[in-house]
């Protein structure tokens, strides 16, 4: 009994080949446009808004890592579904990470002049940056659904 789970796990899990070509290539230039992203982001909030090294480095910058993994491992297990569900063994997931030109969009568009208008309202800077930095999830989140 225990031999056929363990085969029907195997079979589930392992049907599709653990890697193929071009994985290694895709790897690097996913982790390199994620890294170039980050970058981009710390330039943008900490540059342009001016938030604080403690607000991107303690809290943006781990929310964003827990999210990309978040989102890979969801992209990865619908793709396993698909591949139980049709039978196939040549099904990838879609890459998940931050994108430039949304981040752009949402400093620029939505978190600076929520940021200014905090401040217009008297709220302290870290108060108004928080404030900035929530308006951009909600709109992150809006954007997803």
């Amino acid at each position: 009994m225990i031999t056929v789970k363990l085969l029907i796990i195997r079979t589930i899990l392992f049907a599709m080949k653990p890697f193929v070509r071009g994985d290694v290539e895709g790897f690097f230039v996913l982790g390199i446009q994620i890294l170039l992203d980050l970058l981009l982001m710390r330039v943008l909030l900490v540059g342009f808004l001016g938030f604080s090294e403690t607000l991107f480095y303690g809290r943006i910058l781990p929310a964003a890592a827990i999210g990309m993994i978040a989102g890979n491992i969801f992209y990865a297990w619908q793709a396993l579904k698909l591949a139980r569900e049709e039978g196939r063994d040549d099904v990838t997931a879609i890459p998940f990470g931050t994108s430039a030109l949304v981040s752009i969009v949402f400093v620029y568009l939505i978190m600076a002049p929520v940021q200014q208008r905090a401040l217009a309202d008297g709220m302290t800077k870290e108060a108004a940056d928080l404030i900035a930095w929530h308006a951009g999830i909600i709109a992150c989140v809006g954007s997803g659904l």
